[in-house]
């Protein structure tokens, strides 16, 4: 279902304060920042592209 775990793992603790939200459950702002700033942080380093220099070797 997933091919890269890492990647989905680090979007859903990016979104984590937004869906917490929808639920009702307010978080400071410290966490929301840590939470965002955590997942996009791993969605660069675990994205499929993460190593490409701009080669010519087909992907």
């Amino acid at each position: 279902m997933f091919k890269n775990w890492k990647t989905t793992l680090s979007g859903i603790i990016a979104a984590l304060p937004i869906i917490l939200r929808l639920f009702g459950i307010e978080i400071g702002q410290e966490i929301t920042d840590i939470c965002t700033g955590t997942g996009l942080t791993g969605m660069g380093l675990f994205s499929k592209d993460n190593d490409v220099t701009g080669g010519k070797i087909q992907q």
